[in-house]
């Protein structure tokens, strides 16, 4: 299952702290609702596992970003969606930093892994299709 989707908050902005308790921010919370009513516009299946995880990072501009600080927000959102039950269902994760891209966004695949060759060969594929869903184009 592969989608396209924008730029998550980082771990930074994901949560806030509101006197003892910490809670989701608004835009974690908006950021998931989002994640949510894409996966039920696609019809995704929720998948049982175990799972590999391809990201996809199309950063807004040259700014340094840390690429797994993006991941907790990206994540608990697609579970939040009912794509998977729980996040420990994922035994492989790759994140890889694409081109700048007006906007920014991410390009997920998210795959059950039947055996260890899958993971390449989902990678090779999601490769050669870039980020159509985003209707980007690659530079180079």
């Amino acid at each position: 299952m592969e989608l396209s989707l924008p730029l998550p908050p980082s771990a930074n902005h994901y949560y806030r702290r509101v006197g003892r308790a910490t809670l989701i921010s608004r835009a974690g919370r908006e950021y998931r609702a989002g994640v949510k009513a894409a996966l039920l516009a696609m019809g995704a299946p929720s998948v049982t596992g175990p799972l590999t995880v391809l990201v996809t990072v199309y950063p807004p501009d040259r700014r340094r970003r840390d690429l797994d600080n993006l991941l907790k927000c990206l994540l608990d959102s697609l579970q939040h969606g009912g794509l998977y039950r729980d996040d420990s269902m994922i035994d492989r994760i790759d994140i890889r930093r694409g081109p700048c891209t007006r906007g920014g966004g991410v390009h997920v695949a998210v795959l059950e892994r039947h055996s260890p060759m899958d993971c390449g060969a989902a990678r090779t594929g999601l490769a050669s299709q870039g980020c159509a869903g985003l209707g980007l184009k690659r530079s180079g």
